[in-house]
């Protein structure tokens, strides 16, 4: 890892610029809500939360249908001082039993040779290798046939600097 300050809004904006145009063409919407965190400054490795969000994101995209909406929002929160950053969905949810196994190395859903989404399954799971090595968590909360929401959990120790919205 190489740790410094990063920027989560920064990163969230790069977010967007990447993902912006694909949303816009399958149909969904894209938001950025930051929720009194007008300067987020974390420790942590710059390159890999990117790799984070780019594979929240990237599931996100591809398991929303037209007319879905895919957001990224931060805050903090009160009772610990974490930095909370979720990317959620409306699209097509995780069963219960799934939602752990989806960050296991090569797991699929739905590994039939007819499924309808591609992909090696392995990026959730680097999404929470990328994540543990630099102290933080990612949770999923998800209901099928309703949506998800990947949560990054960044500890309080590693907030350089919040600057609260008035």
């Amino acid at each position: 890892l190489t740790v410094g300050e990063v920027d989560l809004r920064a990163l969230a904006l790069e977010m967007e610029t990447m993902f912006s145009q694909r949303c816009e063409e399958s149909g969904i919407a894209f938001a950025i809500e930051f929720e009194g965190l007008a300067h987020p400054l974390v420790e942590g490795d710059g390159l890999r939360l990117q790799q984070v969000f780019m594979n929240m994101l990237g599931n996100a995209v591809k398991f929303t249908p037209a007319g879905g909406t895919v957001a990224i929002t931060a805050m903090r929160e009160e009772a610990t001082g974490d930095v909370l950053v979720t990317v959620s969905d409306d699209g097509i949810g995780i069963a219960p039993e799934n939602q752990e196994r989806i960050f296991e190395r090569f797991f699929q859903v739905d590994s039939s040779a007819t499924r309808i989404y591609s992909g090696s399954g392995l990026g959730l799971a680097l999404v929470r290798e990328y994540a543990v090595a630099q102290g933080y968590t990612v949770t999923v909360e998800s209901v099928l046939g309703e949506g998800s929401a990947f949560t990054v959990r960044i500890p309080v120790a590693a907030v350089v600097e919040l600057d609260e919205d008035e």
